[in-house]
């Protein structure tokens, strides 16, 4: 007895086809038929099957490979009948864009070698394709990442319906590896970017920074767009590698030893490089009376810094290592002195602590033999008649000379004997005299008249303010009434001693012509 089996499972039909290579696209199995020969209808190609003998032995090994998967499924019989149908087919091929990979078509794998791969399957019939995986490696540094089908599917594995020709692209965009090698710097940016595509990097501008001796500061990168920046990017059309580059620095600490002065230089510098510290050759706290003057560069710390002209308030150093320097003063104060009168050179500035000797001369003439000023002493930061003063410069200090103004009283005088001329002090009265007779000599007398000149008295005794320089003249009268006497004595003497010498001479004439005449 024979058995009616509906319709071949569509997989089997597919199997079938696959296995003997015709151009059938569905097999149907009948119930009992009284046919028992073949029936050939050339138009329609339909072909029964009664037994065996019918086929080669070799295609019919084939059939019965498939068929009797259906017999051993369906019925108990080992005697069944087929009819093969021709049905319409069409061409399907399956194929990847760039990266080939593998491809699973109704659960047989194929290799990318074997791509691109035709199919003709039936109208109507149903069929799967996957891809193994949606990323695909090449050659290093690209891979190609599953995006979609070129008809818009984005699954990875999908069965489709037969209705047409047809070709299946399983589209992938490739991608290029970006590596970013620094050393320092925590560096972001590296990995997969999709091909021509702007790429971002960046690492930290500083790194392993040891405050106030060293660190390391980036310098640039071997390519990009912005080299000179830690944050950069670059076009990526192949694989990349970028390279930072770093250099080493190391602190620098300029100060001063006084608060307030300015000095310049403090900072992160490359190592070897020569630095410029500077500072201002002098500060003044207060004009003209609180300095401070630059002294020398020291080095500080625990490493010492070669300083290039330590006397120097501009210099250089090289920077091998971190260092500490700081710039050293001598601090200075005024001394400041007023006078009305004289050149007094020691103003000016000294250190602090120190002593300086300042000086004056005592007298000084303004109009010479007329005014004069005279020192009278110093009030100030010390107080003092002497006009040789030692002072300690511990601070600001002022001396102030004080001066007196003197006139000269000028006595004039043709025979002396007057009293009074000299210096006197500016409105103070000066007392002046003069003798009433002086005594000229052979009896001849100068009596006093009287005075002339800035004073006209005739008193012998006089004075005068002295508000200026003042000249006067004592007048005298000459009185020769004496001489005159004495002349007439002298006279009186001589005719007497002529006289006496007369018979003198007489007396020796004559006794000498005695002598002789004996």
């Amino acid at each position: 007895m024979k058995r009616k089996v509906d319709i071949i499972l569509q997989e089997t039909v597919n199997k079938l086809i696959n296995t003997i290579g015709e151009k059938v696209l569905s097999v149907v199995l009948l119930g009992s038929t009284a046919m028992g020969e073949i029936k050939q209808v050339q138009d329609v190609d339909v072909y029964v099957v009664l037994d065996e003998d019918w086929l080669d032995l070799d295609t019919l090994e084939k059939i019965k490979q498939v068929l009797n998967f259906i017999h051993d499924e369906f019925t108990d019989d080992e005697t069944f009948i087929a009819i093969f149908r021709k049905v319409k087919v069409h061409r399907v091929t399956v194929n990847t864009y760039p990266g080939p990979t593998f491809i699973m078509v109704d659960g047989l794998l194929y290799l990318p070698t074997d791509l691109p791969l035709t199919f003709e399957w039936a109208e109507n019939s149903t069929h799967n394709i996957s891809i193994t995986s949606n990323i695909v490696y090449g050659q290093p540094g690209t891979r190609y990442v599953f995006e979609r089908w070129n008809d818009g599917s984005t699954e990875t594995s999908r069965n489709i319906t037969v209705s047409r020709d047809e070709a299946l692209t399983a589209i992938f965009k490739t991608q290029y590896h970006l590596t970013v090698l620094s050393p320092y710097g925590e560096p972001e940016g590296q990995g997969w970017y999709d091909a021509d595509a702007i790429v971002s990097f960046k690492v930290k501008p500083y790194d392993r920074i040891t405050e106030g001796k060293s660190r390391f500061a980036f310098n640039r990168w071997d390519k990009g767009f912005s080299p000179w920046s830690p944050e950069n990017s670059i076009y990526l059309s192949s694989p990349l590698t970028v390279s930072a580059k770093w250099k080493k620095q190391y602190w620098l600490d300029v100060s001063s030893s006084v608060e307030g002065i300015p000095v310049s230089g403090s900072g992160w510098y490359d190592e070897g490089e020569k630095v410029t510290i500077r500072t201002v050759k002098m500060w003044e706290v207060e004009k003209n009376r609180h300095k401070y003057v630059f002294s020398r560069w020291t080095s500080l710390g625990e490493n010492f810094a070669a300083i290039a002209d330590p006397e120097s308030p501009v210099t250089t150093l090289v920077m091998d290592n971190f260092y500490s320097v700081r710039a050293e003063w001598v601090e200075e104060w005024y001394l400041k002195i007023n006078s009305s009168y004289g050149e007094i050179e020691n103003e000016g500035y000294y250190p602090a602590n120190s002593t300086v000797k300042v000086s004056v001369k005592p007298i000084i003439e303004l109009d010479e033999g007329r005014c004069r000023v005279v020192f009278t002493g110093w009030e100030g930061s010390i107080n003092s008649t002497k006009p040789e003063v030692m002072i300690l410069m511990d601070g600001f200090k002022t001396l102030n000379a004080k001066w007196k103004k003197q006139y000269f009283l000028n006595i004039v005088s043709e025979h002396g004997g007057v009293d009074g001329g000299g210096w006197y002090d500016e409105g103070s009265t000066a007392r002046f005299s003069a003798r009433k007779v002086i005594d000229g000599g052979w009896g001849v007398k100068y009596v006093f008249v009287g005075w002339s000149g800035d004073t006209l008295i005739s008193s012998s005794e006089g004075s005068v303010v002295m508000d200026e320089p003042k000249t006067i003249v004592a007048v005298w009268r000459t009185d020769y009434t004496n001489l005159y006497l004495n002349i007439v004595v002298i006279v009186g003497v001589i005719s007497a001693f002529a006289l006496v010498v007369k018979k003198g001479a007489m007396k020796r004439i004559y006794s000498h012509k005695t002598v002789k005449g004996k």
